[in-house]
């Protein structure tokens, strides 16, 4: 049984409710997807889109933003620019009519604004056990953007229907399906952080692009001009912290103010407590040069 993908590029939090196509398409362009800048040398689009095809799936379409083009491209992905987000599903609704008229029985439908790191060929093996022809994945914290759905109920009995799914549209559907695996909802900035200390902290399946020069301590391989500037052309910095939590109260620079786009060193080991005996660890930068301050 062949199985494909289309992944939504989301903006922002999914919409609610339904918005006819006047109102969608008088929305401005939002700021832009978190999924598409790199974090940590890659992009949530790129590492979804390996985890994709390290499952077995070959045939994917990718539908985001116009810059979307300067990605590169290969036979087994396509990239389709829409203008904004709301634009993006009809899009989308239009490639799984096509999708099924290729033959492809099962869709993963995908709307990317959040990191997950989810067993495709368990969600899949969910999906046809039930029997139904819709399944939504979700996590401890509720529904995610991601179904597993039957081409040829789509193009039948739900021709017409508006995407992203919502219950209540069709009595019954869709199925949840509980998922495990790490997954960040990447809703605000803190998420983010969130997912960088928990990749050093070895929580979750994501590595720094790079090289592990020593334990603990990663380089990339290229560094962005701009931030070679920034780091005074050849410094080579590196931080060192251990977990730090949210709004810890410390006025010291810790890892949830880190900037970017350097090599980091992580240590496990707390060496102070807040106010509110918190565990926190002050950041301290050390140079190439031997230089360090905090």
């Amino acid at each position: 049984m062949r199985v494909s993908v289309i992944v939504v590029i989301n903006d922002g939090p999914s919409p609610t409710g339904a918005l006819d196509g006047a109102s969608q398409q008088k929305r401005e362009p939002s700021r832009g997807s978190i999924t598409c800048s790199d974090i940590l040398g890659q992009s949530v689009l790129d590492r979804t889109l390996v985890r994709l095809r390290t499952a077995g799936i070959r045939t994917v379409s990718v539908i985001g933003p116009p810059n979307l083009s300067s990605l590169p491209s290969n036979r087994e992905t396509e990239f389709i620019p829409a203008g904004n987000s709301f634009a993006r599903w009809p899009a989308a609704q239009r490639k799984m009519r096509e999708h099924g008229g290729q033959g492809i029985e099962t869709v993963l439908m995908i709307g990317l604004g959040a990191y997950m790191e989810l067993d495709v060929a368990e969600a899949v093996k969910f999906h046809r056990a039930k029997g139904k022809p819709l399944t939504q994945l979700e996590d401890s914290n509720g529904a995610l953007d991601f179904w597993v759905v039957d081409s040829k109920w789509f193009n039948t009995a739900a021709n017409g229907c508006t995407l992203p799914f919502r219950y209540g549209e069709f009595p019954g559907l869709p199925v949840p399906c509980r998922m495990k695996g790490y997954v960040n909802w990447l809703a605000e900035a803190r998420d983010l952080r969130r997912l960088v200390l928990d990749a050093f902290l070895s929580r979750c399946e994501l590595k720094p692009k790079g090289r592990e020069v020593r334990p603990g301590v990663w380089a990339a391989d290229t560094m962005n001009p701009s931030a070679s500037r920034a780091l005074n052309d050849s410094s080579i910095w590196s931080a060192t912290w251990s977990a730090v939590p949210t709004n810890c109260g410390s006025s010291t620079p810790c890892a949830y103010n880190l900037p970017t786009s350097r090599s980091v060193r992580l240590s496990r080991s707390a060496t102070r407590r807040t106010a509110s005996n918190k565990p926190c660890v002050p950041v301290t930068w050390t140079s190439s040069r031997g230089a360090s301050r905090s």
